[in-house]
């Protein structure tokens, strides 16, 4: 009986190897569209500070490591376009380079808030840029006094309007 049990076993055993060899080899020939599209690829990332402050240091850090990350590992440059709290690169990356993937852009984190708030200086809307990560993380706060009398941040929005 154990003869009988040992057999079903080790057939068993077989043909889920087949099955896993099988599903191995139909699956190891097909090509990545996004490692062959980044393979040898230079990605510009724009930093919107300048160099050697807080952001340029994050922005470098990433630039360092994020290439390893991406399928067909492209080479990440670092680019500082300082300018008007980061806008200057946002609006750059925003209205003049072309949306195919090869660019990215580290700017001033408030530049959210600020556009939220009303801010018409800017040319372009950050709800269009795809956030892909931040390496710290802040808490951004807006905060009135009572006696100014804007109680809710939509009176605030309108009052700098």
């Amino acid at each position: 009986m154990t003869r009988r049990v040992y057999g079903y076993f080790r057939r068993a055993a077989f043909a889920a190897g087949c099955v896993s060899l099988w599903f191995a080899l139909l699956t190891s020939g097909r090509a990545d569209p996004v490692a062959d599209f980044y393979k040898g690829k230079t990605i510009s990332l724009y930093i919107g500070t300048t160099a050697g402050g807080g952001y340029d240091v994050y922005a470098r850090i990433v630039a360092r490591f994020l290439g390893a990350h991406i399928p067909g590992k492209p080479v990440i440059v670092p680019r500082n376009m300082p300018g008007a709290g980061s806008r200057t690169a946002a609006g750059y990356v925003a209205n003049v380079v072309a949306p195919d993937g090869l660019s990215l852009e580290a700017s001033e984190q408030a530049l959210t808030l600020e556009q939220a708030l009303g801010d018409g200086a800017m040319q372009f809307d950050m709800a269009k840029f795809n956030w892909i990560g931040s390496p710290n993380a802040d808490n951004k706060t807006v905060t009135t006094w009572q006696r100014r009398g804007l109680r809710r941040s939509r009176k605030r929005r309108l009052a700098t309007l």
